[in-house]
């Protein structure tokens, strides 16, 4: 074998060489260990860096879910709160709508009393009307007979027996005032 590997060396004009002794394999062979000591370290930043960001996402997705439920929480007690607003602002309504009904019963109840009142009164006025017209009409009817029998008094009798009349009159009056 020696000689093949010999007429091998003269044939490429190489001398063999360990490999060991070769400077290219060290450099070869450091570059290697190079790149594997810097992948492990950059795989270790970047497993760190992604664990950070992987603990920073789950810590805001916690975040964003108890945020969730607090907003949910929110919403069903404000819901709850319109739904109470509501009903109050229906009682609110039906017992305005009672109330405008009472009062308008009421105010009507009490227009057809003052009309009520209104037309007594004035049934009561005309009935006075009537009866001082009935009583002027006799003072005046009873002044006219007065009168009249008065003239026909006069005419007829003369003054002497008018004088007679008068003295009776007079002297019956006592009688008829007591």
């Amino acid at each position: 074998m020696e000689h093949s590997e010999l007429q091998i060396q003269q044939e490429t004009g190489h001398a063999s060489t360990p490999m060991l002794q070769d400077a290219s394999f060290w450099v070869a062979l450091a570059i290697v260990i190079f790149i594997a000591l810097t992948f492990k370290t950059v795989r270790r930043m970047f497993i760190a860096k992604t664990d950070d960001y992987a603990a920073q996402v789950k810590k805001q997705l916690h975040e964003a879910k108890s945020l969730r439920a607090e907003a949910e929480a929110l919403l069903q007690q404000y819901s709850k709160q319109l739904a109470e607003g509501k009903k109050q602002a229906d009682e609110i309504v039906a017992n305005a709508k009672r109330d405008a009904e009472t009062m308008a019963q009421q105010g009507l109840q009490e227009l057809r009393e003052l009309l009520s009142r209104r037309e007594q009164q004035a049934e009561a006025r005309i009935s006075r009307m009537e009866n001082e017209l009935l009583q002027d009409m006799r003072s005046k009817a009873t002044d006219m007979a007065v009168d009249a029998t008065q003239r026909l008094l006069q005419e007829i009798l003369d003054a002497q027996r008018h004088a007679v009349l008068i003295s009776q009159a007079i002297k019956e009056m006592p009688k008829q005032v007591h």
